[in-house]
């Protein structure tokens, strides 16, 4: 019997041609579907950002020790002024044990608190600008300057006006009028009339004559130009301030003149010496005298101008960098209020967990150091020693909690409180690193002396933090970006693969705290955006928030390049 495989082949060895033709055609086809089918949406994993709590804690492992004694030691040196405690006393954990002189920490924490206080302040006012307060009294520092300028301008104007008349005009006949003559005359003392002083140069007389006729031009100018000024305008009295400097500057060059043309005049006799010199002394204190004006006018000019300068900076808006420097302030004086409040609290010796005395070294009145021993705790308890290195133990303080793991006991998790931290580190092969013995919050029966333990200690916690999975974010240069995607549909918050057509867009974030897994975010998204913790290869995925049960059972098919099916 011929099945339908036999009837095929029959077909194309007779139809060798024509079935070319069709697997041609079949091929094309294919091509055609495949360059014009719509491209896949991308698939991505994502997080939402969300508000949580984020702990940052060093890690480190150690051993299980049987604590018998311990001895206690202060964190810093001092004198004993208290100490309550009696040798085979019982004490509780947290108890004080001694107290050490805390004058100078007192001090310091006191003058530590006042350095924030006025950097805090001094941001704010770098922030805010000027209070109505001092912007008034910058207001009233220009009207000041504004005032003492129109002063020097009157001023200067009356001695000018009055050096002119009582000074200057003597040397001239009719010295107001259209054609004022320069003359240099005494009167006879032997009854023969006026005696005249020549002046050598012809050219000197007129060009005197015409300097007065345009010095009463100047002041009568001047004088309508006070008169017109707004007083309350500083625009208008710099202005007038101006001119009146060039007037003085122009009645100073008359005034030269005039003292270089009595300058070059002789004596015809000596009887007449006395009155020539008197002119010579007439004419310098009227040249000293615009000189002073001048000088005054100037440093007038300069106060007003340096009063706008200084108003025009207070009342701008702050520059970043004095934000930055404020800030960088606060931050400084931050760091010494921690560095003034550890140095106190180390004033304050404390059992770090309870026991009894055995002994006690000292007295009050004692000066002890950091490596004395104050008194031996006797317990039975046991406690965890781990190893830190450098970096870690400076992050590590006296009563941090702590969560505890053991290799032989991995169901079993404790937390614990860190009561000794090791002053003297131990070098091995270039590394340093320091001991930390934490206090088991409660004693368990199954933990051995000798057994391996983990401990992770609590640093630092952030309260309604904005965290991202740390895989989230990217260095581009010094800046941190993330990827965020929009427009995805959904009622429920995401983790988890979604696909989109639409490529996420980046986005420059500020960092925070951050942790092995997580980090803060501080500025740059909002929560409830979805960043791209990576790019997943598949032609589906679902866009709802799967069940914890479906995504831990699909997610290893999809994180391995499979398809993801969601319920």
């Amino acid at each position: 019997m011929m099945t339908w495989k036999t009837s095929i082949r029959s077909f194309i060895r007779s139809h060798k041609a024509a079935s070319a033709l069709m697997i041609v055609v079949a091929g094309v086809a294919l091509y055609a579907y495949g360059a014009t089918r719509p491209a896949a949406p991308a698939v991505y994993m994502v997080s939402a950002a969300t508000r949580g709590e984020l702990v940052v804690s060093v890690s480190g492992t150690g051993q299980v020790e049987a604590n018998q004694q311990l001895d206690i030691k202060p964190q810093t040196s001092g004198t004993i002024v208290s100490l309550p405690v009696q040798q085979g006393q019982t004490v509780s954990q947290g108890q004080t044990i001694a107290v050490l002189d805390q004058k100078s920490a007192l001090l310091s924490l006191a003058q530590a608190k006042a350095s924030l206080a006025s950097a805090q302040a001094n941001y704010q006012k770098v922030i805010q600008g000027l209070t109505p307060q001092d912007l008034q009294v910058a207001q009233l520092s220009v009207q000041s300057a504004q005032q003492s300028m129109l002063s020097a301008i009157n001023s200067a104007y009356l001695q000018i006006d009055n050096t002119m008349r009582t000074s200057i005009d003597q040397f001239y006949i009719n010295p107001t009028s259209f054609s004022p003559q320069f003359s240099l005359s005494t009167s006879d003392s032997s009854g023969n009339g006026s005696i005249s002083f020549p002046i050598p140069d012809s050219g000197q007389l007129l060009r005197l004559s015409a300097e007065r006729k345009e010095a009463t031009a100047i002041l009568t100018s001047w004088n309508t130009a006070i008169d017109a000024v707004d007083a309350s305008n500083a625009t208008s009295v710099l202005a007038l301030a101006r001119s009146s400097i060039q007037n003085v500057s122009q009645i100073k060059i008359f005034f030269d003149d005039i003292a270089s043309a009595i300058n070059s005049v002789s004596a015809t006799s000596a009887k007449y010496q006395s009155t020539l010199n008197q002119f010579k002394t007439t004419i310098a204190s009227a040249r000293s005298t615009v000189e002073s004006v001048a000088t005054s006018l100037s440093s007038s000019q300069q106060s007003l101008l340096s009063a706008q300068a200084s108003y025009a900076q207070q009342v701008a808006p702050p520059l970043s960098s004095d934000v930055a420097s404020a800030q960088a302030q606060i931050d400084a004086a931050q760091a010494s209020l921690q560095s003034a409040q550890d140095a106190y609290s180390n004033t304050i010796i404390s059992a770090p967990f309870s026991g009894q005395i055995g002994t006690l070294n000292f007295a009050n009145g004692y000066t002890v150091a950091s490596s004395d021993v104050i008194a031996t705790l006797i317990t039975h308890e046991q406690y965890a020693q781990i190893s830190l290195n450098e970096v870690d133990v400076a992050k590590v303080r006296l009563g941090q909690k702590a969560t505890l793991t053991f290799d032989a006991l991995p169901d079993l998790t404790m937390s614990g409180t860190v009561t000794q931290i090791d002053s003297i580190g131990t070098v091995s092969s270039g590394v340093v690193t320091y001991n930390v013995r934490i206090a088991f919050d409660v004693q368990n029966a199954s933990i051995k002396p000798g057994m391996s333990v983990s401990a992770s200690i609590i640093t630092t916690v952030a309260q309604q933090a904005l965290i991202v999975p740390s895989g989230a974010i990217k260095m581009t240069g010094n800046t941190s970006v993330v990827q965020v995607l929009d427009g995805v549909a959904t009622g429920t918050p995401i983790t988890g693969p979604v696909s989109s057509a639409t490529p996420p867009r980046t986005v420059m974030v500020q960092t925070g705290l951050s942790n092995d897994s997580d980090t803060q975010i501080t500025s740059g998204l909002q929560e409830g955006d979805l960043v791209v913790t990576r790019v997943v290869s598949g032609s589906a995925a679902i866009t709802t928030a799967p069940s914890a049960t479906s995504a831990r059972t699909s997610g290893g098919g999809l994180l391995g390049g499979g398809r993801f099916i969601g319920r």
